[in-house]
This record gives structure tokens, C-alpha cells and sequence, in this order.
């Protein structure tokens, strides 16, 4: 089934029927943070850290909208990267809405503007089958409700174009569907299961209300997707396209009807007798898109989308012949260039299985555009339980032994791929960034030309890949021997081997998964126990020991243990593991379920089925027969990163050739939710994504002080976990108006000079203060910003960055009242419709050999979800840079998603060497919901100034006070003169003017030494600089020479 609309009593047609770059050290300094805000004592987090992140998994048959570009080929509307599961395309122009699951759990309504950008129009529906009225004004849709008995049922819904005036036009006891617009959009027709036998006719009514009435009267049968003509004259308006089922047999038929007494056959020649449905009207009001199975060029018995003129017995065009699941033709822009769009699956091939991924709330299931396995297409029409075309397929496909895994960090997906032409497939290891993209293989060493690796999971500290080696992969249609291996990922070279001892089976070890301390490995070993096969045991080693394997499933298993236990996976802190178990020997039945259990096997439980939570001795007892009750085959679980739930793959229902779906086990209550219902295809080897929740707690407004004087303020990081978060560091954005002397912590100072602190790795659950001491420099208020940041993602950026306002005053001649506390400084507008960006820098300007801090600002409007968002740092190439924050390569930041409201920064130290005039830009795309793509580009200017100082005059004798002279200084920046050689009076620093310039007087002593010498003037936020000076003795003076004696 491909996403059905929604629990509707009554089916529907269409929808309503049923170079390699290796993973980046953990330890790497950075701050990839969200933005400074209105001022607050800890920042709000965007939403439950349980609920954020991704899953992804491997899948088929997902969803998505496609241009139409030939007749055999349907590009991504969107373009490329990660695919939205959309559907229901209906045009009007250049505008287009479309049902999509990107924000929630239900299909909800988003409108696509002529210049790309994307909008969501509603929330909390369950939409379906959305219509532009003819002015581009207002949306209508059918969406499911609840009614007051409890019954779920279709009923009809408006909304404006830009969300507003959301009102439900029916509430009946029957389903309405297919909403269309009259030509001048004062009234709908639909369709409403009134008929006998709950068929559908057509009505039509105002849409302010009243009556409404059937127009349909063609031969008995199903009438449904009704299409109004778009050309408001005398010929056209009263037409209306609908698809009318009289049987199954017959198939559905396209007609027109004006009206009771003048109901026709829509189609005429050849296609009078084709099945046909889903009429598209071109803007012309004569030509249409349609649906046909049947052709006139004896190809394959599936939907191809033709162009024809209504009522004409010429053959119809081809408009589109690719088998993929086509549905909902509409036509996209002007009648003489536009082009067809359609509803289509992702995938060119049915049986394409690709890396998939959904967020972990069970929204927004995403494409990520990577082929994994060719899937046999018998595992959807077997139905032999014996039987296994997923692990055992035809020679010409590939088996369901594949498994992809996050990164230690949470950025990138290691996964497993088949490639190579059909009968010589390889399997091979490859990465790639958490949406697919910049993938690359892995060289790992000691490959042979036919091996399969498959099954990889990498070390705590990503320094180490274990994984399944299978040489050769396939012999006479069988597997080869596996083995698990350690490879060194900076290398590939093979650092370890898991050998079983002697008395055990030999090439059957496989699918290892790593402990969260990187101490211990677990994996599945094949066994025979009294000559019966089919049998597998969990098993554990030491990392550090590998000869010292031992047999967990043994001491946890009823009789023999002739079971299969299998896909092992660690809890996030290393005490459990979960697997499946079903039984083995050759016994094919339904006693399935998952197992939680200690290393030790002394605490073991069975999680599902769930009537056997709560007996304490169930992992050695028989599991329950589930064929009646599911869940059925239960397998491929994973830990969330707060260990509070699994998710895991079953099979929708208990035939043995029903896909398997996603569900979440809830380890608390015992509740198994379901991710798949909205979603056909088959989801299999989940993974959650690993995360960490830092957040940053800072004093709204800090203590006022004197320019020239210093105050510290105290902020706070803390990880509120689950998992721990290396290379934490904390980022301080300094307006000019303080200056930052220095960054201390508990455990000592960081970098001299530096505006970030290195936090290292911080625990689950701990907190870091560092304290600030800051110099006022100019009299206001000045708004410091605090980030911070880690390796790991963070999916709730949010709450990592707040800010404090730091009054400073002149230093009074007298003493003065203590100042009232001034008001926070307004957050930044947040944009009406996001994601947007902006860059700034500070200082502004900047100096040799000084910092300049450059932030890079992303805000979400309140609209939808922003997902596949990337950040371009445009950063002056002439100007040194810190490192890059993790998820930044090579210029370009992969961010998280971001919820409705929230924000995140990007923020990079800049170390100018040279003067120069330049700009720095930030450039986002997103290859998600964007309702204004005009604010994802910003600029600003940026200059570097060099100071420098000049003698006046050049030329003194002992006793001789010269002027000293700067300019492009930074501002109240204490300014140190001396020189070299000589002896340097004891004098208090200078201070720049707002002008960037000083004047200060520098003496010789009477009796110092005589000869050229070096005036150096050093401070903090600029390098050292010079100019040169002489000493003359006897009466070679400059005129009007000031001595001092």
C-alpha cells in the first residue's frame, strides 16, 4: 500500500486504495551553536531531547513528487538531495500544493511558490487531495476527523494560501473527497460515498454553503475524483472529469458531466475502452492529463500518464512512461511551456532498496538518494514460510545482509552497498554525511575481489571499524565463510580477527556490535546442535582479549538453546544488550520476540511479546506463539540514545510476504508503536542517530563597569546528555564596546588571547562554569554572546547560546549612584517564514594579529520543520582561520534540523595577518520546507586594519621626550610602548581614541646609551608594532628639542 490518505470507511482509487573522506577525530574544537537571543537565565530547548535526532533504516517504495522531463523519465521536483515523502500534487500556474509528511506523523498541506519556496498551510490534519481556487487564493482539501461516535470519516476543509481562515466546509455522516473549484471559485464539486452501497457520486455546492446537489448520473458504480474545467465561458465551466468503477473487472472509466441528463464518456477512439482515471485538465480547458494500465506499444501492464483532448478519437500522447507508481497528474505552469508533474515512487526500480531516514517521532521520512540492495521481487508474493527471498534471494538479486550505522559523532551514516553487474555483485562499506551525501567507499585492506563486508559499527572514539567479511560473497548461490574483523579507520588496515575456538563453528561469525566503553564486542556466531542447523548464538569478547569469547545465549536459553539469537546491540551505557530470538533447528513457526539482557545473562527479560514483560524467568521458557497476536518477527532492534526505548523492524501482518515496518518499544510502559502506517514499502536495520543535549546558562544582564575597569561574569555548560560530548567548547562574541581579557575554569585558564574555551569531554548529566573577565571599553550597554558547541550533535540547538548585557560607564570624576539596570536589547526578529540566515562580524573593523569572531546566525520562522539544511561559510581566503566547527567541511556546514522557532549559529575565529578590505557571506540551502528562499543569502563587509606608530620627530639626544603616534588601534585598548635597545621609562599604558588613534610621549634617559634603536607599541587584539628611532649625542638635535633634565 503507498500511503493511504487516512482510515477512511470507504476506499478510493489512487491513494485511497489499499575521494573518501574517514570520519573527523572526536576531539576537535569548535563551535557550531545556536544564536545569542533575547536575554534569559538558560535558554529553552526546542523540543523533548528524547524525540529529536533521526533513525534511519534501509527501505522501499518511498514516495515523492517529479517534473516530468521526457517521456521516460520524472526528475525530483525539488531537486536533488534527501526526498520528502510528498504526494497529491494539484497545480494552478506556477503555483502548486501537495500533501507531505515533513512536519508530523499525518499528511498536511504545503503550497509551492513559482520561485521554489515552500510553505505549510495546515497542522494537525490528516489531508488529502488539495485544490487551488482559481484566484491562487485559498487551498480546499479532504482531511479524516473523528466524529463524536468515534468514527473516523472524510469530511472537507479551506484553508488560505498563506494558512489562515483554516474552517471545515462539511460534517456529514459520509466520506467527501477530492475537493475541486468551480472556474470563478464560488463553488466545489467532490465526491461523497452517499450512493448504494456506499458508491460515491459527485455533488457540487457553494463554497460559503447551503445545499448541496448530486450532478452525476452515468451507469451504477463508484464516482470519484471529480476535476472541474479551469475555462470560466459558456463551453467549459460546466464541465466536470470524474473516474466512475462499475466493477473491478471492467476497471475505471473517465467521464464528464454538465449536470443530470448530461453525464458522458470523457474519452473517445481507443482510449474509450482503456482503464483510465485521475483526469488532469491542461489550462486550455480542452487537453488533459490521464491514467492508463493500457497502451498501444505492448509495454508492461502499469500507469502511464498520456495527453489527450477531450472527447477526440486521436490516439492519445504518451506524456510519460517510467513504472513508477504514478499518481495524481497535474500540470505545472503556462499551457505552451509548462510540464506535468506527477506522484511517484523515489526509487526508478520497485525492488531499489535505499538509505532511508525519519525523525525519531516517526515524521518527515526521507529518501537520502543511496542504493543499497537489489531486493528479489518474490519477497513480496511468497507465501511459503519456509521460504526466504530476503536472506536467500534469486541469484540476480542481492540478500537482506546489510546493516548502516551513525557515526560516533551523530554526522555521518556508515552504511553497506551491493554493486557491480548482476551474478558479480560486491557488497562494500561506505560513508557518507547524515543525509547521504559525499558518500565515498572505505578502504579497508585485505580485500578480495568478490569479498562482501557488510555489518559495520564503529568504536566509541571512531577510531576503529568492526565489521563482516564474507570472502568470497557468493559461491553457487550460497555465502561464503564470514569472519569479523577490526580495521584502523585512519588506515584501513586490518588491526584484529574474532577466531572461534577450537570446537566451534568456523566462517559463521557475524553482525558485531561495539560496547559503549569500547571494551567489549558482541556478535552472532553460527551453531549445530545434534546435527541441526539453523541455529545462532549471541556471543561476547573482550576487545583488548579476543581469544576469550564466550557464549551469552547459552546461559540464557530454555533446554538445548536451538534458537536464533541474533543482531545483538548494546545499551548507551555498555550493562545490556538486546537481540531477537525466534526458534532455529529448522523449526518455522511464530514464536518470536526480543530479549534484553545483562552481560552476565544474571538479568534477562523478554521485552515482546509483551505478555511476557513481567515474568522474571522468560528468557528460559518457550516464547509464545504471536500468529494471532503479533508482533510478527520482531528483529533488527536498536538502542535509543536514553536507552528508554528500541526501535526495531516486524512484519506488518502475519503473512510471511507482508513488509516489514519500523516500531518503537517504549521499555517502561511495554507499548510497541507503529512508524510505517503512513508509509508502504519495507523499512528494515534501524539506527538511531547519537546525540547529546548541551545547553548554556548565563546572567541576563552582568555587573555595570567603569571603562577601564574589569568585571567577571559566570556562564554555565551543561550536557544534559544522553550520550557524553566531546570536544565542547565555548565561543565568547565580544562587542567593541568590552574588550575580553580572559577565559578561566575550575580546572585553570584557556587559551591566552583566545575567544574559546576548551571544555574537553563532558559527561552525561555534568556542568562546566567559566568565567569571563571583561574590560569596559565604551560607555552603553554591550551584549556579549555565549555559545557553545561539541563534536557530537546536538539536535536542540536552541538552548546552546544565550547573552549578557554588560552596562558600562565613563569613569565618573565623582562618585555616582549605582546604576538602574537597564532593559535587556531586543532579540532579533525572528523571520516570518524560515530557515533564514545572517553573518556579522566583531570586531568590525578587525586588526593585525588580533581575533575577529564571525557568527553566522540560522533562525526557523514559525512555519515547518527545516530539514537538509547546509551552511556556506564565506570567509575572506586571505585571512587565517581557527578551526572549523565539526559538521564543517571544506567550507560547508551540515546543521541540524530545525524546529518552528528555533536557531542555530555557526561561529569561526578569524586571525588576520594583513590589511585588507573584503566581505564575508553566508549562503543556506535546504532541501526542506522553505517558504522565502530571498533571505537564505547574507553579506557584510569586513575590514582589517594594521596599526601603526611613527616617531615625531625620529631623531632625539639623552634627555629627549618624543611624541609616539597610532593609528588604526582598536579602541580603549592599553597600548605598552618601549624599545630596544635602551632602557624604557616607567610609564601607563596609552589608550586609543573611538578614532583609533593616540598620541604618547615616550623619554630617554639622560644617561642611556646613544644610536638607532626600535619604539615597540604592544597590547592586547593586535600584533606588535614598530618604528625606528635615534639616539644622538653632542648638539645634533631637532629644532625646538624638549629636554628634560
Amino acid at each position: 500500500m503507498t500511503g493511504t490518505a487516512g482510515p477512511a470507511r470507504h476506499t478510493r482509487l489512487g491513494r485511497l486504495t489499499g575521494a573518501v573522506v574517514l570520519l573527523a577525530p572526536l576531539l576537535v574544537a569548535g563551535s557550531a551553536t545556536a544564536p545569542q537571543s533575547a536575554p534569559r537565565i538558560a535558554a529553552v530547548a526546542d523540543e523533548n531531547p528524547a524525540d529529536a535526532g533521526r533513525i534511519t533504516y534501509a527501505g522501499t517504495e518511498h514516495r515523492s513528487l517529479g517534473r516530468v522531463t521526457d517521456p521516460a523519465t520524472s526528475a525530483p521536483l525539488f531537486g536533488p538531495g534527501p526526498a520528502h515523502y510528498d504526494q497529491d500534487p494539484s497545480a494552478r500556474g506556477e503555483l502548486l500544493v501537495f500533501t507531505s509528511l515533513r512536519d508530523s506523523l499525518r499528511p498536511q498541506v504545503y503550497v509551492r511558490d513559482a520561485d521554489g519556496a515552500v510553505r505549510r498551510l495546515t497542522t494537525d490534519r490528516d489531508a488529502a487531495h488539495p485544490e487551488l481556487s482559481p484566484d491562487g487564493r485559498t487551498v480546499v482539501f479532504d482531511s479524516a476527523e473523528r466524529g463524536s461516535d468515534g468514527v473516523v470519516q472524510r469530511e472537507l476543509w479551506i484553508v488560505g494560501v498563506d494558512g489562515s481562515g483554516l474552517r471545515r466546509l462539511t460534517d456529514t455522516p459520509n466520506n467527501e473527497t477530492s475537493p475541486t473549484f468551480s472556474p470563478d471559485g464560488s463553488r466545489i464539486a467532490y465526491s461523497c460515498d452517499s450512493g448504494p452501497g456506499r458508491t460515491g457520486l459527485i455533488y457540487e455546492r457553494a463554497v460559503s454553503g447551503g445545499a448541496a446537489r448530486v450532478i452525476s448520473d452515468g451507469p451504477p458504480g463508484d464516482a470519484t475524483e471529480p476535476e472541474w474545467n479551469p475555462v470560466d465561458d459558456d463551453t467549459h465551466r460546466a464541465r466536470i472529469a470524474y473516474t466512475l468503477t462499475t466493477d473491478e473487472t471492467t476497471g475505471p472509466r473517465l467521464r464528464v458531466t454538465e449536470g443530470i441528463g448530461a453525464d458522458r464518456p470523457l474519452l473517445a477512439g481507443v482510449q474509450a475502452d482503456w482503464r483510465t482515471r485521475s483526469a488532469a485538465w491542461l489550462p486550455d480547458g480542452n487537453g488533459l492529463l490521464f491514467l492508463s494500465p493500457d497502451t498501444t506499444c505492448g509495454c508492461k501492464d502499469y500507469d502511464h500518464v498520456y495527453r489527450t483532448t477531450a472527447f477526440d478519437g486521436n490516439e492519445p500522447g504518451l506524456t510519460l512512461g517510467e513504472d513508477r507508481a504514478v499518481e495524481s497528474p497535474t500540470w505545472l505552469g503556462p499551457a505552451d511551456s509548462g510540464t506535468p508533474v506527477v506522484a511517484r515512487r523515489t526509487t526508478r526500480e520497485a525492488n531499489d532498496v535505499t538509505l532511508q531516514d525519519v525523525r525519531q517521532d516517526g515524521s518527515d521520512p526521507r529518501d537520502l538518494g543511496l542504493s543499497i540492495l537489489d531486493e528479489d521481487p518474490e519477497a513480496n508474493t511468497n507465501t511459503d514460510p519456509a521460504k526466504d527471498p530476503l536472506f536467500n534471494p534469486a541469484e540476480a538479486y542481492d540478500p537482506w545482509t546489510e546493516r548502516q550505522n551513525y557515526t560516533p559523532d551523530g554526522r555521518r551514516i556508515v552504511l553497506t552497498r551491493f554493486e557491480g553487474p548482476e551474478k558479480q555483485r560486491v557488497e562494500r562499506i561506505w560513508l557518507a554525511d547524515a543525509d547521504g551525501t559525499h558518500e565515498a567507499a572505505l578502504p579497508l585492506a585485505g580485500r578480495g575481489p568478490r569479498d562482501w563486508d557488510t555489518d559495520p559499527t564503529f568504536s566509541p572514539d571512531g577510531t576503529k571499524l568492526a565489521f563482516t567479511r564474507t570472502s568470497p560473497g557468493r559461491v553457487d548461490g550460497q555465502p561464503g565463510p564470514s569472519s569479523i574483523l577490526i580495521a584502523d579507520v585512519a588506515t584501513g588496515a586490518i588491526a584484529g580477527r574474532i577466531v572461534p575456538p577450537e570446537g566451534q563453528l568456523t566462517g559463521g561469525d557475524a553482525q558485531p556490535a561495539w560496547s559503549s566503553d569500547g571494551t567489549t564486542l558482541a556478535f552472532t556466531r553460527n551453531h549445530v546442535i545434534r546435527g541441526l542447523g539453523g541455529i545462532k548464538h549471541v556471543w561476547t569478547v573482550p576487545v583488548a582479549a579476543l581469544d576469550q569469547q564466550r557464549d551469552l545465549s547459552a546461559t540464557i536459553c530454555p533446554g538445548e538453546c536451538k534458537k536464533i539469537d541474533d543482531s545483538p546491540a548494546f545499551s548507551p551505557d555498555g550493562s545490556s544488550l538486546a537481540f531477537n530470538r525466534k526458534d532455529g533447528g529448522g523449526r518455522v513457526n511464530e514464536r518470536a520476540g526480543v530479549v534484553v539482557t545483562s552481560l552476565t545473562g544474571g538479568q534477562c527479560r523478554v521485552v515482546l511479546p509483551s505478555v511476557q514483560r513481567n515474568n522474571p524467568d522468560a528468557c528460559h521458557q518457550e516464547i509464545p506463539d504471536t500468529s494471532r497476536t503479533g508482533p510478527f518477527q520482531p528483529r533488527d532492534v536498536a538502542w535509543s540514545p536514553d536507552a528508554g526505548r528500541l526501535v526495531l523492524s516486524s512484519r506488518r501482518a502475519l503473512a510471511p510476504n507482508s513488509p516489514e515496518q519500523l516500531s518503537v518499544l517504549d521499555l517502561a510502559s511495554g507499548t510497541l508503536t507503529p512508524f510505517g502506517e503512513r508509509i508502504g514499502g519495507r523499512q528494515k536495520e534501524p539506527a538511531f542517530q547519537q546525540s547529546v543535549d548541551l545547553s548554556l546558562t548565563a546572567p541576563p544582564t552582568g555587573p555595570s563597569v567603569e571603562t577601564g575597569s574589569s568585571v567577571p561574569v559566570t556562564v554555565t555548560v551543561t550536557n544534559r546528555g544522553p550520550a557524553p560530548s566531546p570536544g565542547t567548547v565555548l565561543t565568547v562574541d565580544a562587542p567593541p564596546g568590552v574588550r575580553l581579557e580572559e577565559l578561566t575554569t575550575p580546572a585553570g585558564p584557556c587559551g591566552a588571547e583566545s575567544p574559546q574555551c576548551d571544555l574537553g569531554v563532558l559527561p552525561p548529566g555534568t556542568s562546566v562554569e567559566v568565567t569571563a573577565r571583561l574590560t569596559g571599553v565604551t560607555a552603553g550597554d554591550q551584549r556579549i554572546g555565549w555559545s557553545v558547541a561539541g563534536t557530537v550533535v546536538d539536535p536542540n540547538p536552541t538552548d546552546n547560546a544565550t547573552g549578557t548585557t554588560v552596562p558600562v560607564q565613563e569613569t565618573p570624576e565623582k562618585p555616582t549612584p549605582t546604576p538602574t539596570p537597564r532593559p535587556p536589547a531586543p532579540q532579533p526578529p525572528e523571520p516570518e517564514a524560515g530557515p533564514a540566515v545572517s553573518v556579522r562580524a566583531r570586531p568590525s573593523p578587525g586588526y593585525v594579529g588580533g581575533r575577529v569572531v564571525v557568527t553566522y546566525t540560522v533562525r526557523n520562522g514559525r512555519n515547518a520543520l527545516a530539514t537538509g539544511l547546509r551552511l556556506k561559510l564565506g570567509l575572506p581566503a586571505r585571512i587565517p582561520a581557527g578551526p572549523l566547527p565539526a559538521g564543517c567541511t571544506a567550507g560547508v556546514c551540515a546543521l541540524p534540523d530545525l524546529a518552528p522557532n528555533a536557531s542555530t549559529v555557526v561561529r569561526v575565529v578569524l586571525k588576520p595577518d594583513r590589511a585588507l578590505t573584503t566581505s564575508i557571506t553566508g549562503t543556506l540551502t535546504t532541501t526542506g520546507t522553505d517558504a522565502n528562499p530571498r533571505d537564505n543569502v547574507s553579506r557584510k563587509p569586513l575590514r582589517i586594519l594594521q596599526p601603526r606608530i611613527i616617531a615625531v620627530p625620529a631623531v632625539g639626544k639623552p634627555g629627549f621626550v618624543t611624541s609616539v603616534r597610532g593609528k588604526d588601534f582598536p579602541p580603549g585598548a592599553p597600548v605598552k610602548l618601549s624599545w630596544k635597545p635602551g632602557i624604557t621609562a616607567a610609564a601607563p599604558p596609552t589608550l586609543p581614541r573611538r578614532d583609533r588613534t593616540f598620541i604618547a610621549q615616550l623619554l630617554i634617559l639622560a644617561k642611556d646609551q646613544t644610536g638607532p634603536r626600535t619604539i615597540t607599541a604592544k597590547g592586547p587584539g593586535f600584533s606588535p608594532v614598530t618604528t625606528s628611532f635615534l639616539v644622538v649625542g653632542g648638539t645634533i638635535v631637532p629644532p625646538d628639542e624638549v629636554g628634560r633634565r
